[in-house]
């Protein structure tokens, strides 16, 4: 690949979001600014199912939290016996 550095990085992701090697992810690309353009409109496409499913988990409050409270209560127990186990094994009290 004749791409060095930064360049080389940014057609690697590109390659990688394609589903190509990063030497085909340059195929028709013309210039530092055409390839950015380029791995910028795959992430936005990568991130936007994630986007949209957070936005769905924020926008009912209610769930999300019943949700965290449930997870904190099961975590809980377990962790604070790992944290007392911790806090002996380096000579920390209480």
């Amino acid at each position: 690949m004749a791409a060095v550095g930064g360049p080389r990085i940014l057609a690697v992701l590109l390659g990688a979001f394609q589903g190509r090697p990063p030497e085909r992810a340059l195929d028709g690309l013309r210039g530092a600014a055409a390839l950015k353009d380029a791995v910028a409109e795959v992430l936005v496409e990568a991130l936007r199912p994630i986007q949209k499913a957070y936005a769905d988990l924020v926008a009912d409050r209610p769930t999300l939290l019943a949700v965290l409270e449930a997870g904190a209560a099961t975590a809980g127990p377990i962790a604070g016996g790992t944290v007392a186990r911790a806090r002996q094994a380096i000579g920390l009290l209480g």
